[in-house]
């Protein structure tokens, strides 16, 4: 633990370029905006199109055509739709176990014994290996 906190300001400097740009979600977040609204504009045009089904004799045929072809466009930017979302929902997941495991690794004074509340806090797990080599395996990816 003292080897990976030796140095707290580049460690603070690293996590905020890491979370410039590993973790920010503007983008995806525009494009899931986007794809709602165009969720929207296909909803209303369905919507419109049953009203003047209602109201006016169409061709059934055609009417189920360009009513399947919508309700299809629909479907496929839905799909995209809760895809981005979920993208996000993890990516925002992950900064705040990120945040919390710098957090915590920091304020952290100098690491003289062992504490079961900094080991469950940061490490993830460890891995021993057939020569006993012990390789451990933080929160966050790093390992020792």
């Amino acid at each position: 633990m003292s080897q990976l906190v030796f140095n707290r300001e580049q460690i603070k400097e690293d996590f905020e370029e890491i979370k410039r740009i590993a973790y920010d979600t503007t983008d995806l977040e525009i494009e899931r905006d986007k794809l709602y609204v165009e969720l929207e504009s296909i909803s209303k045009r369905m919507e419109d199109t049953i009203s003047e089904n209602a109201r006016v004799a169409l061709d059934q045929e055609e009417y189920n055509r360009h009513f399947n072809e919508m309700t299809d466009r629909f479907n496929s930017v839905k799909e995209k739709y809760d895809q981005l979302t979920a993208w996000i929902e993890d990516k925002k997941s992950r900064l705040l176990g990120a945040e919390q495991f710098v957090k915590t690794l920091l304020s952290e004074g100098e690491i003289k014994e062992f504490s079961p509340m900094l080991w469950h806090s940061l490490l993830d797990h460890a891995v021993v290996a057939r020569d006993g080599k012990i390789t451990f395996v933080f929160k966050n990816g790093m390992e020792l």
